[in-house]
């Protein structure tokens, strides 16, 4: 019974020391192969946006620059030539038209130029043709050489039917005029209109003493 008892006491003894060796921590192995690459995580959400920060101090402002230098004055220019445009003729001679009475008349007496600066008249047909549109002064004399009548007429430029002007003749060497400002247009014609209302009594018209002229104003 010892025998047996001591024999199991022997074998728990060995028993222990084999465990008790094999409990001890053996040496660190060799590292482990580095294992594959997960898949990739799912992406986060985006976080909301921060609030903007407060605007900062505005700088000073940058010192003037110096002003730069005048340039020269340019070379004035040269004055329009004045070109004015102005006419005066004349009849010559005595009882040179009739005017008889009920009728009417051009009075393309003008015989004498004593200027024209624009070639304006027409020596042909007795009339002023405008060589420039603008506004004109006109004027024009006639005398009528008759003897003592009480015919009356009207003289008038053809350009302005609306001025009519009336005088009565009562002896000779008696002259009437017509004038006034009117425009006129490149090319038009101006000539002098005479009528004798009086039936019956007829008259004649002098070139002495008879003129038309006129000038451009504008």
């Amino acid at each position: 019974m010892k025998t047996t008892f001591k024999y199991f006491g022997s074998m728990i003894f060995l028993l222990v020391l084999v465990l008790a060796s094999c409990t001890k921590e053996g040496p660190e192995g060799p590292m482990g192969a580095t294992g594959s690459i997960g898949p990739a995580g799912i992406q986060g959400e985006q976080g909301e946006p921060g609030i903007a920060g407060q605007n900062g101090v505005d700088g000073q402002d940058g010192t003037d620059g110096q002003d730069g230098i005048d340039g020269r004055n340019g070379v004035d220019g040269q004055d329009a030539e004045f070109s004015p445009t102005f006419f005066k003729v004349r009849g010559n001679g005595f009882a040179v038209k009739d005017l008889d009475g009920g009728t009417t008349i051009e009075t393309d007496i003008w015989d004498l130029v004593d200027f024209d600066s624009a070639n304006g008249f027409n020596t042909s047909t007795k009339r002023y043709v405008v060589q420039e549109t603008g506004y004109y002064f006109l004027q024009a004399y006639i005398r009528h050489s008759n003897a003592v009548t009480d015919a009356f007429f009207r003289i008038q430029f053809n350009i302005d039917r609306n001025a009519r002007y009336t005088q009565n003749v009562d002896g000779d060497d008696i002259k009437i005029n017509v004038s006034g400002i009117y425009r006129l247009t490149e090319g038009q014609e101006v000539f002098i209109v005479l009528r004798n209302f009086s039936v019956g009594s007829d008259v004649r018209i002098d070139g002495n003493g008879s003129w038309f002229e006129g000038y451009k104003i504008n």
